[in-house]
């Protein structure tokens, strides 16, 4: 390959959809999903044989250095690490590549995809950058379009148009996740691909396109960059000045401003790995189409994802199921819709303005039901743990009401009363010695947990 690309793996990202393996303490890319690698290492085994002259670029956040540091030594890799001091997504982190770049090499090209994706077809990938840098050489800036294999709704769509000397073809225009039926008719009308979220560029070049489209983000960041620290192979950009970034992704920054876009087809199977769906998509069936991970027992079960950490998970009579069990944390949902538990609850026409949820959202005598005070604190826990690594979406402040809820004498037991735990379990209308009676010291154990992050959070 050629002897100026540079490897940028961009390793920020929190996977919070893969709750509860993926935390952001302990993201998907690095997390044991029962594989042989972390996805991490399969990235950088893969983009391992594209150059024999760089070393690769990997963002990530400074609280993961621990793990990138341990899957490149595993691999017998060496990298540039440059440690965000907080999440800024994908435009700045690739602006802060191309500048340390650009120090190394005046004509650098990057080819830049995130960590924690599955391609198979390894010679049909590396002949399709080889075209990318190409067309980087020209001062396009690349993406790759995945043949779409179904009307998939997560993805994001770009249309083709007139081909660029049979190396790709100009981008004609980028299509936001459609609906179900707008899928369909891409897909009948042909031309489309899904939107990989891999690029190829001349590192000028994106610089100065940056610079022209968001002249924010691009200040921004050449001034952290400029102040930043290089210690021992590991790029501390300033942090004062990084955390006064705009958040935006490159595609929105850059790619659909652009009149330099072009896209190269990539017809291999790839899949993001963003949802449980998506890994039993990609997983190794039973005879019943199962997936199952680890200490897992089936009886009637078909079309389900299983996933132990641990402990034995036993099933009887279940379908299109995703079961994932942690040590701490156990999800059952339906497989199509694992990813929706945050927009479930923070949508839902009957949550309480209190943000304390019923235990039953489709009840018949709401506001008069049961109310979920240990779900709520186990929310606003995670909200805390999100806001850590994503601020600005206001997860915070969705979190300070309800702790400010549980806080209040409806849900706060007296002193000496409730088993001596701090929150009455549930509230409302609740039938004597009922499950939903009894008080259990996970809701205490997610409401302090949640007062920690929130006192973390003001530290900062």
């Amino acid at each position: 390959m050629d002897k100026h690309l540079f490897t940028v793996v961009l390793s920020g990202g929190s996977g919070t959809r893969l709750w509860p393996i993926s935390r952001s303490s302990y993201p998907k890319q690095f997390a044991d999903f029962k594989r042989t690698e972390t996805l991490f290492e399969s990235t950088i085994r893969r983009v391992s044989s594209l150059n024999d002259y760089r070393e690769s670029i990997v963002v990530c956040n400074k609280s993961h250095i621990y793990f990138v540091n341990n899957s490149l030594d595993r691999l017998n890799q060496k990298a540039l690490l440059i440690l965000e001091p907080e999440a800024r997504s994908t435009a700045p982190a690739i602006a802060l590549a191309a500048f340390a770049a650009l120090q190394r090499d005046p004509d650098a090209i990057l080819f830049v995809l995130p960590s924690d994706g599955m391609i198979q077809g390894e010679k049909t990938f590396q002949k399709a950058v080889a075209n990318a840098v190409e067309l980087a050489k020209k001062n396009f800036l690349v993406t790759f379009g995945i043949g779409p294999r179904s009307p998939e709704t997560g993805f994001g769509y770009i249309e083709a148009g007139n081909s660029i000397e049979n190396l790709g073809n100009i981008v004609s225009r980028f299509v936001e996740k459609p609906d179900v039926v707008h899928a369909k008719q891409m897909l009948e009308t042909g031309g489309f691909y899904w939107n990989s979220g891999m690029f190829v560029f001349n590192a000028k070049t994106f610089l100065s396109e940056l610079k022209d489209k968001n002249t924010e983000i691009y200040d921004t960041c050449e001034k952290a960059f400029n102040r930043g620290i290089l210690f021992d192979n590991n790029f501390n950009p300033d942090p004062n000045e990084y955390r006064k970034c705009p958040e935006d992704s490159v595609d929105y920054a850059v790619m659909e401003h652009t009149s330099k876009a072009a896209v190269v087809p990539l017809n291999v199977l790839w899949n993001d790995l963003g949802t449980w769906s998506s890994f039993y998509e990609v997983g190794e069936k039973d005879s019943f189409q199962n997936v199952k991970n680890g200490d897992v027992i089936c009886q009637d079960t078909s079309n389900c994802f299983i996933h132990s950490s641990g402990r034995l998970i036993a099933t009887i009579g279940i379908k299109g199921l995703a079961v994932v069990e942690t040590r701490d944390a156990l999800l059952v949902s339906a497989l199509d819709q694992a990813q929706k538990v945050y927009n479930f609850i923070f949508t839902n026409k009957n949550l309480p303005e209190d943000l304390v949820p019923y235990w039953d959202f489709d009840a018949p005598n709401i506001p008069n039901e049961p109310r979920d005070a240990s779900a709520a604190a186990c929310t606003a826990s995670a909200l805390y743990e999100m806001e850590n690594y994503l601020p600005g979406n206001d997860y915070k402040v969705t979190a300070d009401k309800i702790m400010e809820s549980l806080g209040s004498p409806a849900y706060r037991a007296a002193v000496g009363t409730n088993g001596n735990f701090i929150l009455m379990h549930s509230v409302g209308s609740i039938p004597h010695d009922s499950e939903i009676d009894v008080p259990l010291n996970y809701a205490d154990y997610y409401f302090l947990e949640g007062l920690m992050r929130k006192r973390d959070l003001e530290k900062k």
